[in-house]
């Protein structure tokens, strides 16, 4: 991941409070202002940017979803699909989720307590879906699609990303994950993959070794730290203590999870 004006132009104009001049599908602003007369258009897409601006000034973390973590959402779905977890449980969240495809903005459980979830989701361009799912389960929105190569709002493919959003929410919030906050500026490099943060904000690199063997040969220098001992019968205690620096020799770290073919 780089994030720039170059490769997420859609995000920096939002970044840069730059709402108005956001790309947005015609077949969105189609679908508000049908059937309206000039002053009522111009009020709705104004509601329509003024609402948007609203749920990004929210977002509290922005999160890129690495392929690793992807993968690991994808084979807890069925887990958490069992009990509809992930649209029973909804965490109260607002953020952002980047892939390397584009970014989806947010916010579930809104104030109003009408909506559960109200998504946007962009392509690194622009806006190209919009959702919302009620409080009763209903869910609407458009999500911009061609067939025959004509524009249509893809009802499938719209659940499909209503499902996909809380589930990442959910498995953000519930299960094992492992997180790098990666500074404005910075760069960070992981499992072959680099990324730099070019945006104004933090940005969280969100990684699972579930399914990754990690071998690291050559020793290394390990800092002091704390650390909570287990003590006592039946190891039922816990007390601090300081571990001082040392050298690691290396080691062998098995995937957490064996995949099943």
């Amino acid at each position: 991941m780089r994030l720039n004006q170059n490769t997420y132009p859609a995000y920096m104009k939002l970044e840069a409070g730059n709402y108005l001049s956001v790309e947005v599908d015609e077949l969105i602003l189609k679908e508000i202002t049908e059937n309206l007369d000039f002053e009522q258009i111009k009020d709705s897409v104004l509601s329509f940017t003024s609402a948007m601006s609203s749920v990004y000034e929210l977002a509290n973390t922005r999160y890129y979803i690495t392929e690793p973590f992807m993968k690991a959402i994808v084979t807890a779905y069925p887990k958490i699909k069992d009990g509809n977890k992930h649209f029973k449980d909804i965490p109260n969240d607002c953020g952002i989720l980047f892939t390397n495809e584009g970014f989806t903005l947010y916010l579930t459980n809104p104030l109003d307590k009408k909506m559960k979830l109200l998504a946007y989701g962009f392509t690194r361009n622009a806006l190209t879906t919009f959702a919302f799912l009620s409080v009763d389960d209903r869910y609407g929105g458009v999500a911009c699609s061609l067939k025959d190569g004509k524009p249509f709002s893809d009802n499938n493919y719209l659940q499909e990303f209503i499902n996909g959003v809380l589930t990442s929410v959910y498995f953000i919030h519930n299960c094992e994950t492992e997180q790098k906050v990666v500074k404005p500026r910075e760069k960070y490099r992981a499992n072959g993959e680099k990324h730099f943060n070019e945006s104004k904000n933090n940005v969280v690199i969100l990684d699972c070794r579930w399914f990754t063997e990690l071998i690291r040969d050559t020793p290394f220098h390990v800092k002091g730290h704390l650390r909570w001992q287990v003590h006592g019968v039946g190891k039922q205690k816990r007390k601090l203590i300081w571990i001082q620096d040392f050298e690691k020799q290396g080691y062998h770290r098995k995937a957490t999870k064996e995949i099943t073919v």
